[in-house]
């Protein structure tokens, strides 16, 4: 840790403090608002790079430290490999540009977050805690304000079709997995009774994997002081207000529609992409089809059913396109960072990604790569965070 009584150390301090925060809207914001034409994702990448590269780091790295390092480049060289596999290599980039920015806001946020003071560090995490709820809930209130106004088409697509238009970070499923987040989070670092309104949250998205992947998180984290009266009445408190808004807005046969899956169709096209993705990856069960293969390879594996170019099941992706070596390669990163995360008690948060595994994912999840490579890179200290979020920093 950079001593703060040194001028220079307090201008590293504060520079590596600001591309935290650039980060920080980098990876949450990769679809827009975008600076003529380009994302703040890419952005944030290019100013933490140039940035990086006017530091000195120290040699002395942990074996634990270089091993999740190597085995992320082997990966991604691995990856690499894909371009001879499938017939568009430009769209075998396009993936690829995902992949490697996905490692790179990963690997920028413990770089420059581990050059923070500890009370720097709680700092950061609260900010991407509460912009991460601002824009959730900006993003819930426009959805739901656009849904209500455009008329008699009250279908859960247009709902998703409100979703979608929204400025912010927008997708169903990936702000139901975002909540996810900030619930681990705020069951690490700040009030347990905000996963009240962040399951609340879950619940308006209309996202069945949300629902049940943060009612789990939710019960888990609560265990039985969900007993104690004061939670149970949060918890009765947050369904009643549910069953209210749902209500209001008319929308209470749509969420009986998407609970009732005999009534959904596209739970039988899902089971249809993954079989696809079974018959793909049994084609070439050590290396896969390779990266993009999924979507290059479609129509040679398809029968019929929904037309989507990843089969809605992270584990049946990774073993279509990257077969059983890559499985190996990215399962032992995962366990590497679990193992790290598990000892500051955020173990959850691989917990949290690999339960959405079943419904999603693809390896373009910028905004948690970035979140583990933070809380790797965290100093936990003895003395409660309600005591340190405002500290004061010398030359600050």
């Amino acid at each position: 840790m950079e001593s703060s009584f040194d001028s220079n150390a307090v201008v590293k301090i504060n520079r590596s403090y600001f591309i935290i925060i650039l980060l920080c809207f980098g990876a949450l914001f990769i679809k827009n608002p975008k600076i003529y034409g380009i994302a703040i994702t890419d952005v944030s990448i290019v100013i933490g790079l140039l940035i990086a590269a006017t530091y000195s780091f120290s040699s002395k790295i942990k074996v634990s430290n270089l091993l999740l390092l190597g085995l992320c480049v082997s990966f991604i060289l691995y990856e690499g490999i894909g371009i001879f596999k499938v017939p568009d290599n430009m769209k075998f980039l396009l993936y690829y540009a995902r992949v490697i920015k996905s490692f790179l806001v990963g690997f920028l946020g413990y770089l420059f977050f581990q050059r923070l003071s500890t009370d720097l560090q709680y700092k950061a995490i609260r900010f991407f805690f509460f912009l991460a709820i601002i824009s959730i809930l900006l993003d819930t209130v426009y959805s739901l304000y656009y849904y209500t106004t455009i008329g008699t088409d009250k279908s859960v697509w247009a709902l998703y079709s409100a979703l979608k238009v929204s400025f912010l970070y927008a997708d169903k499923n990936m702000v139901a997995f975002t909540i996810s987040l900030l619930m681990v989070l705020s069951n690490r670092f700040f009030n347990r009774r905000y996963m009240f309104f962040l399951w609340f949250l879950t619940i308006v998205s209309l996202s069945r994997s949300g629902i049940l992947v943060n009612t789990i998180l939710l019960f888990y984290f609560m265990g039985f002081r969900l007993i104690k009266p004061s939670l149970l009445i949060a918890l009765l408190i947050t369904l009643i207000f549910s069953v209210i808004l749902v209500y209001a807005l008319d929308l209470s046969q749509m969420f009986m529609d998407r609970l009732s899956l005999n009534k959904d169709l596209s739970m039988q096209g899902r089971l249809g992409l993954q079989k696809m993705g079974i018959a793909m990856w049994l084609d070439a069960p050590l290396t896969g089809q390779g990266l993009s293969g999924f979507e290059q390879n479609f129509f040679d594996f398809y029968e019929g059913g929904e037309e989507t170019p990843f089969p809605h099941n992270f584990y049946i992706y990774i073993l279509s396109e990257q077969g059983l070596v890559g499985f190996m390669l990215l399962s032992a990163i995962f366990l590497i960072i679990w193992l790290k995360l598990f000892k500051k008690q955020l173990g959850m948060l691989i917990g949290a990604y690999l339960m959405f595994g079943m419904f999603l994912f693809n390896m373009s999840e910028y905004h948690f790569f970035f979140l583990v490579g933070l809380l790797l890179a965290f100093k936990p200290k003895p003395e409660p965070l309600e005591n340190s979020l405002f500290p004061t920093i010398s030359g600050q």
